[in-house]
């Protein structure tokens, strides 16, 4: 005999009333050897099933009068093999709130479509195959984060230009606002900050998002920088991104990565080397520029870390909800909406004709204001 503990099934959806009780019931009737549960997301504990569960289990000959609703707390969800839900709002609410069972939980519908029935092999083995801390991002999905992104990035440079009309602001320092609003510190701050808050499935959101914005600042960015700096022709600024490297670098990126091709030793590690490089190039510029400021010379970059901060996130929250994205998704979403001016402003405003100090005073207020704002953010979003 053998002395295996006995895999743990839990049905999870909202109530742990209804749709999780027939599940449980069912799935307790039709197999042996498991140990079969139910819970719910949001539960007033210790209500008996609907009436209406109670009569479609009687019709096929099934009852359970000793069910009492439940909550799934954190000792439940751990001591789970797979938690099964039974719709995407549940996989979300796992994810937020039991991230480490994440790699456990998936819907009904998933676990049907693509659990593999391998005689012999252990459950939490074939689980394992699936990958289900991982999101599956549908087309659509993909579009409408795009769709928040390009919209939040638009607001941020719209909302930079009227405060420059308001304060009459000469073209130079209207550039640097514009500049610093719209290029965002998504990547080397984006991105960790994603998977702290939201996990593994919040990080594959925020590289889309990071990406989006890179082709974006790389495009619309320079070229709005440039036209607000009145150095040339109209013509002449939407054509600036062609002169500069990153819309390049961004294009054979995604086709190296979309047609998978193996780079030579020699480019791939060359590469990463100047990767690595540009960051702390950056930072020495930084350095080189910052002096201590004037109360007068904080006006520019608080009224930019009001829109990044603030404004950005204002702007995402409730498109994420006009376009259809929930959980992860969307909470990542705002999330990136909200982050502080990149260092990578500092190269622009030189290059646009900007203003290169207050592009650096810029990404140290937004950096620092942006410690308690995204505090607050993430504890709103969670």
């Amino acid at each position: 005999m053998s002395d295996r503990q006995a895999d743990h099934v839990v049905f999870l959806c909202t109530g742990n009333a209804a749709r999780s009780v027939m599940a449980t019931i069912m799935f307790r009737a039709r197999t042996e050897g498991f140990e079969v549960s139910g819970a719910g997301t949001h539960v007033v504990e210790g209500h008996p099933m609907s009436v209406r569960t109670r009569r479609a289990l009687e019709r096929h000959g099934l009852a359970d009068r000793s069910h009492r609703s439940r909550q799934l707390w954190r000792d439940h969800a751990t001591g789970a093999t797979v938690i099964v839900a039974m719709a995407p709002e549940h996989v979300e609410w796992v994810r937020r709130t039991h991230p480490m069972v994440a790699a456990r939980t998936a819907t009904i519908k998933r676990l049907v479509r693509d659990l593999p029935a391998a005689r012999g092999v252990d459950l939490a083995q074939r689980l394992a195959t699936l990958g289900m801390a991982d999101i599956e991002l549908e087309a659509g999905d993909i579009g409408r984060i795009v769709a928040v992104a390009v919209v939040a990035f638009f607001a941020n440079a719209a909302v930079a230009q009227l405060w420059g009309t308001l304060r009459r602001a000469d073209p130079a320092t209207n550039a640097t606002n514009i500049i610093t609003s719209s290029v965002a510190n998504q990547g080397n701050m984006g991105l960790p900050m994603a998977t702290l808050a939201f996990g593994e499935a919040g990080l594959q959101v925020a590289v889309l998002v990071f990406v989006t914005g890179v082709v974006l600042w790389s495009s619309a960015g320079i070229a709005l920088g440039s036209l607000a700096s009145g150095t040339g022709s109209r013509r002449r600024a939407m054509t600036a991104p062609f002169r500069y490297p990153s819309i390049y670098a961004a294009a054979l990126g995604a086709l190296v990565n979309i047609t998978n091709v193996d780079l030579p030793v020699v480019i791939r590690e060359s590469t990463r080397t100047l990767g690595d490089a540009a960051i702390p190039c950056m930072l020495v510029i930084l350095g080189l520029q910052f002096h201590r400021p004037r109360l007068d010379e904080l006006a520019d970059p608080l009224a930019t870390s009001v829109n990044r901060l603030v404004i950005g996130p204002l702007v995402a929250w409730p498109l994420t909800a006009a376009f259809g994205l929930r959980g992860v998704v969307a909470d990542t979403s705002v999330m990136m909406a909200g982050m502080p001016t990149a260092v990578m402003t500092t190269i622009l405003a030189v290059e646009l004709g900007g203003k290169a100090p207050l592009a650096v005073r810029t990404v140290i207020v937004t950096t620092l204001l942006s410690i308690p704002s995204l505090t607050v953010l993430i504890a709103l979003l969670r």
